[in-house]
């Protein structure tokens, strides 16, 4: 579970470098809203 959430983060990451709004990297990426995306950006930031 561990892998798949950081290679959702990861995808989510490139896709908002590349210029994406929150609200369609979030649905790209399969996050349930935009909030619960960086959310879970928030917490990993945290652990590293």
């Amino acid at each position: 579970m561990h892998w798949l959430r950081s290679q959702r983060l990861l995808q989510a990451r490139l896709l908002r470098d590349g210029g994406l709004p929150v609200a369609e990297a979030a649905r790209r990426c399969g996050y349930r809203s935009p909030s619960a995306l960086t959310a879970a950006m928030r917490r990993e930031s945290l652990l590293h």
